[in-house]
């Protein structure tokens, strides 16, 4: 055998020793609810008949606490959210017994970024893409929405400049090609913080920034704020009207 067989092998038998532990109830049968076959991109989680285990996103969520922290670091799990259901051979969608989980061999490597202007936006063919790491990159169009988290001065702000560049970039390669510009502003940076590189860059970019002004009133940047938010809408439902008048049309993205 190979060194990725053995390997393969051995974290099969360690993520099947480790589900069995934290989700049985004590019933002996349980081993033979629970069939896994690991693969280097891959891990299916199936459940053998009979069952009282249903396939929903509460035992997805277990099952995925457990072996990412099992497999890591010579696999790391790609978390979606949802559930990614594999049906029986030449059944339909609904009879789906098992639950695959798309995994990344070994870590992640770092992308090395020798500035803030650099724009790392790759387009495949099919969808066009933000590098976040060397081999990991965030789609907009199927993951519309991210979350940035970190201590104090562990580097949120300087992610999101990079990300703000890379944003601006990545709207107007979607207008090169094909999506229409409408005019809106791609990019819209609201900073209650008032960071001033965080600013700079906004500026940098012709974005809309908008941050608390000491010199109005109170409510005067809730009411700012408010009312992007609204113009951010209703181009929503303008877009809207147009593609029930051109399904194909594709509309820039916004950010």
């Amino acid at each position: 055998m190979s060194d990725i067989d053995d390997l393969l092998t051995n974290y099969g038998e360690l993520v099947r020793a480790s589900i069995d532990a934290k989700l049985s109830d004590t019933d002996n049968s349980f081993n033979n609810t629970v069939g896994i076959k690991l693969t280097k991109n891959k891990l299916l989680v199936w459940l053998n008949e009979p069952s009282t285990l249903i396939l929903n996103v509460e035992l997805k969520n277990k099952l995925e606490q457990i072996i990412s922290s099992v497999l890591y670091p010579a696999f790391v799990v790609k978390h979606k959210p949802g559930l990614t259901l594999i049906p029986r051979l030449e059944q339909p969608p609904e009879s789906a017994r098992a639950l695959a989980f798309e995994l990344h061999f070994g870590v992640y490597d770092r992308l090395k970024v020798n500035g803030l202007d650099d724009i790392n936006v790759y387009y495949n063919g099919q969808k066009l893409a933000i590098a976040l790491m060397r081999d990991y990159y965030w789609i907009p169009s199927m993951s519309p929405h991210m979350a940035v988290q970190s201590i104090t001065r562990g580097g949120k702000t300087t992610f999101l400049r990079y990300l703000a560049v890379n944003c601006s970039g990545y709207a107007k390669l979607a207008v090169k090609n094909g999506a229409v510009n409408d005019g809106a502003n791609p990019l819209v940076v609201i900073d209650p913080k008032l960071d001033a590189d965080l600013r700079l860059t906004a500026l940098k970019l012709n974005s809309v920034y908008i941050c608390p002004d000491f010199a109005k009133s109170d409510s005067s940047f809730i009411d700012s704020v408010c009312q992007q938010l609204k113009g951010i809408v209703d181009l929503m439902q303008k877009r809207a009207i147009q593609k029930k008048k051109q399904s194909d049309i594709k509309s820039m993205s916004l950010s």
